[in-house]
């Protein structure tokens, strides 16, 4: 998420708090000194802890553009935001991971109509995975 400053950071604690979530590595109170030392704080609702959600103050220019360039999604008649699909594809090849390459593969044939290329050319550039995106497009 973006940088906030401490007073509005507790607010949105509070905020989760009253709409029934709960910190699961820290109390709600500290959670603004986490972030600001760059760690992530996790959140889920009240009585569980998986499912569960990570948030953090964005750090890199990546973190920025997903921010920045979100896409609205309809999930469940509610409406999210994610990051760009091109930039989750390349970072995807960026991580490498076999469950990560898959991922990418998924995101990439999913919405094929939906990619810019240019866009996902150019991210992966920045990430230095154009092999790895030449090679997604053949598979």
């Amino acid at each position: 998420m973006e940088k906030m400053s401490e007073k509005r950071t507790n607010e949105v604690g509070k905020e989760l708090n009253n709409a029934g979530y709960w910190c699961i590595n820290s109390d709600i109170e500290n959670i603004y000194e986490m972030l600001k030392n760059n760690l992530a704080v996790r959140f889920a609702e009240e009585g569980n802890v998986i499912p569960n959600f990570e948030t953090r103050f964005s750090s890199d220019e990546f973190e920025k553009t997903a921010l920045e360039e979100s896409l609205k999604v309809e999930l469940n008649l509610k409406e999210i935001q994610i990051s760009p699909l091109e930039l989750q594809i390349a970072y995807k090849l960026y991580l490498g991971s076999e469950k990560d390459l898959e991922d990418g593969l998924h995101l990439y044939r999913l919405f094929e109509k939906n990619i810019k290329e240019e866009k996902l050319e150019n991210y992966a550039k920045k990430l230095e995975v154009g092999d790895e995106l030449n090679e997604l497009r053949e598979a």
